[in-house]
């Protein structure tokens, strides 16, 4: 399992947005974190601007945009990816939460009536009913924001999927995030594999596959 590490939660918040989804209402915006879809940025609490700073070697606090051409290792992932990222941050939001958690990025990868999403429900050993009944049920079960422990869970796992990645040329494909998701014990897409009477690493060897 990799060492874990302090890594800012993103916030996706839309533009114009007023607040913070990250539980500071009042809290500075700054348009530091680049969202999943298309190349627009979307604005992040100062508190987490900050944390996000310590990311990038050299990264002034100060940075901005138009700075630097920094981003986000959402950004580096391909088309299917980011939709997929996309979807799971209007499943969020429909159901309470505020950010990106693995096992909604899971399931919207899932519902997508791809031929990837009939792979990963062949993978997971499901159909759309019984996944979506996990879901309900995981979400149910804890706080929408304890859904994924460590809260960093998901920007560590974008993070070590991206500096792990050996060709940096070419664009990510969500099988690696979601495989370095399940590597934690207590993520939410570990939770829905073993709510599903599947061991996270089978499912991850299955998606290695993909």
């Amino acid at each position: 399992m990799r060492e874990r590490s302090e890594i800012a939660l993103i916030h996706l918040v839309p533009e114009g947005t007023e607040t913070s989804l990250c539980g500071l209402p009042t809290a500075t915006l700054d348009p530091l974190a680049m969202g999943p879809v298309g190349t627009s940025y979307r604005p992040v609490c100062q508190q987490c601007r900050q944390l996000l700073s310590k990311v990038g070697e050299g990264m002034s606090s100060d940075l901005t945009p138009r700075d630097s051409q920094w981003r986000h290792p959402v950004g580096v992932f391909d088309s299917h990816a980011r939709s997929a990222f996309s979807g799971a941050q209007r499943e969020a939001e429909r159901r309470g939460g505020s950010f990106l958690v693995s096992g909604l990025i899971l399931y919207a990868a899932a519902v997508t009536g791809d031929t990837f999403a009939t792979r990963l429900c062949e993978a997971m050993g499901c159909d759309l009913d019984r996944l979506g009944q996990a879901v309900d049920a995981e979400w149910s079960s804890r706080s929408p924001f304890l859904q994924d422990q460590p809260a960093t869970l998901v920007n560590e796992a974008f993070q070590s999927v991206a500096s792990g990645a050996a060709n940096t040329t070419l664009e990510l494909r969500l099988p690696a995030l979601l495989i370095a998701m399940l590597d934690y014990p207590e993520s939410m897409a570990s939770r829905l594999a073993r709510r599903l009477d599947l061991e996270p690493a089978v499912l991850a060897r299955r998606l290695s596959e993909l």
